[in-house]
């Protein structure tokens, strides 16, 4: 669970470097809801989390110093959200867990190489609601991969701060992998805005084909993003809940 609080990891290390009153503010707004024990109070203080971030953005960048960092800061933050969300979702599923996983944990693709021999890729995921199961891969031309641990997903989230169309041509290219080898789990991505041009509108086919659902929890663009829309968010709840009572 330590790599899931990775927002809340990037603060204190900020803090820790300068205990300057506008962090510590932050670190206040950002424990009331990541350490929420219900889920409407998780939704309600995330929302009131970025409102207070919105409101000292200026601030908080120049704190901070770096723009690489400051990005990343904010990329995580949606992440942790969804994880937090889903890791309700999953209580009531023993045989189920949520977690991110690194391209030795997921297979997205079984096949020969060049030279005939058994090759298997795999693929990472921003989070993954499924279980871990035991592959045992050989074939007769070379030494494959025996009795080795996969997690098998039942949902793949990809999260993003923001969702471009450049964005949106890796995640379709990414989307495509897992589908091939996991047909039947969702593929979803959840953002809190999309960069939605005319030329993006006009991939929806995309979306339909190869992507299960896509959230944005907030209007407007990356650089003037509206509030947090609360019913944006419990969509996205009820489509992962739903699908995961029915496993």
């Amino acid at each position: 669970m330590k790599n899931l609080r990775a927002h809340g990891h990037l603060l204190d290390g900020f803090l820790e470097k300068s205990n300057h009153k506008i962090l510590l503010e932050l670190k206040s707004k950002y424990d009331e809801w990541a350490l929420a024990k219900d889920v409407p109070t998780i939704k309600q203080k995330y929302v009131e989390y970025n409102e207070f971030f919105d409101e000292h953005l200026s601030d908080i960048r120049i704190v901070i110093g770096s723009e690489r960092k400051f990005a990343t800061f904010i990329g995580h933050r949606v992440e942790e959200f969804t994880y937090l969300l889903c890791l309700n979702i999953c209580s009531s599923k023993k045989n189920l867990q949520i977690n991110k996983f690194s391209h030795r944990d997921m297979i997205s693709w079984i096949g020969f190489n060049s030279d005939g021999k058994l090759s298997v890729i795999g693929h990472g995921a921003d989070l993954a609601i499924g279980n871990w199961r035991k592959f045992t891969i050989k074939n007769g031309v070379s030494i494959g991969i025996e009795e080795k641990d996969y997690f098998v997903p039942n949902v793949i989230i990809e999260c993003k701060y923001y969702v471009s169309l450049d964005m949106f041509r890796d995640i379709v290219t990414e989307s495509e992998m897992f589908k091939r080898m996991y047909p039947h789990s969702l593929f979803i991505i959840v953002c809190e805005v999309i960069e939605l041009t005319e030329e993006f509108q006009k991939m929806k086919k995309v979306w339909e084909a190869y992507i299960d659902g896509f959230f944005a929890f907030r209007p407007g663009k990356r650089r003037e993003p509206g509030k947090i829309i609360i019913n944006n968010v419990n969509r996205f709840e009820k489509f992962v809940s739903d699908f995961v009572q029915k496993l």
